[in-house]
């Protein structure tokens, strides 16, 4: 961490807000890189008060004086995301994506963005692309020794510092690169995310490529049953109805405990076995009563 930097988050941790914003540009060029950092800095602390507005209004400033500074252009990005404005956000992500054309997180979140504006196969693209990064980076990984990463910055920012480090989404170049990413960025927001874009825009096949070969490469992690849940579910929409069946099935062989297989389940055997579908969608519910809200209406 920088001199500047240090001092500034002996006052924030003092509670003292605004001495630490005025110190973060006080000095611009004397102890920083460049004159855009000190407002990158005071951005940062204005995400961990809230200030949504204000850290956006550094990241302008940043932006004038820097136009290629890529973490405020994805911190940028994030936030708009955060306050539901999905075309800048999209927008803050392509240029982040000009500049690094293989980050696998700026991807994922141009793809939320799309699929929240109803922009399916666009969504869908980036989906599968990310995917595929993340296939590859896990298969090199497997084959090289682990990179060793700073901890001296982590080491110097206080515990709710390091909360707004990880909205930013870890992309600061001195810690990570832009391809060293694996199975956490696939959450299950993101794969049912890539599924439902998908069935949405009638590429289902593109959909199911993309889950099995997920579940070949993916067996030790917390999403295996999940991704082969939604396999089936995308498979009922190729009208491979044996096939589906048999997905949902195994899936829940491999985690009976899981709520959203049980109710891809229950989804799917809603008109062919009632019986069988409300007993899944009732267990399910049991299992995670925020399931209620989000499937209930499909049965309807």
């Amino acid at each position: 961490m920088l001199e500047t930097d240090v001092r500034a988050v002996a006052v924030y941790e003092s509670g003292r807000r605004w001495p630490v914003l005025t110190w973060c540009i006080a000095v611009p060029g004397r102890e920083y890189d460049d004159e855009a950092s000190p407002f990158y800095t005071r951005a940062l602390l204005h995400v961990q008060w809230k200030m949504m507005e204000e850290a956006l209004s550094d990241l302008q400033e940043t932006l004038l004086r820097n136009p290629q500074h890529v973490e405020s252009l994805t911190l940028r990005a994030r936030l708009l995301h955060s306050m539901g404005r999905f075309s800048d956000a999209a927008l803050d992500s392509t240029r982040v994506l000009h500049l690094k054309e293989n980050n696998v997180s700026l991807l994922l979140l141009r793809a939320v963005c799309s699929r929240e504006l109803g922009k399916h196969r666009r969504a869908l693209d980036d989906y599968e692309k990310a995917v595929k990064l993340v296939l590859k980076n896990v298969k090199e990984s497997a084959h090289s020794e682990p990179r060793p990463r700073s901890k001296e910055r982590k080491k110097a920012m206080p515990g709710d510092m390091e909360k707004t480090e990880k909205f930013l989404g870890d992309d600061d170049p001195e810690e990570t690169s832009e391809d060293d990413v694996g199975w956490e960025v696939l959450t299950k927001d993101i794969l049912v995310g890539m599924c439902e874009s998908s069935i949405s825009d009638g590429q289902a096949p593109r959909a199911e490529a993309i889950l099995t070969d997920l579940f070949k490469a993916n067996k030790d992690t917390d999403h295996h049953a999940l991704t082969l849940a939604l396999r089936g579910r995308v498979r009922c929409f190729k009208n491979q109805f044996s096939d589906a069946e048999s997905d949902l099935e195994e899936a829940l062989k491999l985690d009976p405990e899981d709520s959203s297989v049980l109710l891809y389940r229950a989804l799917y055997y809603r008109s062919s076995n009632p019986p069988t579908a409300m007993n899944d969608l009732a267990t399910a519910v049991e299992m995670n009563p925020k399931n209620y809200a989000a499937q209930v209406p499909a049965f309807a």
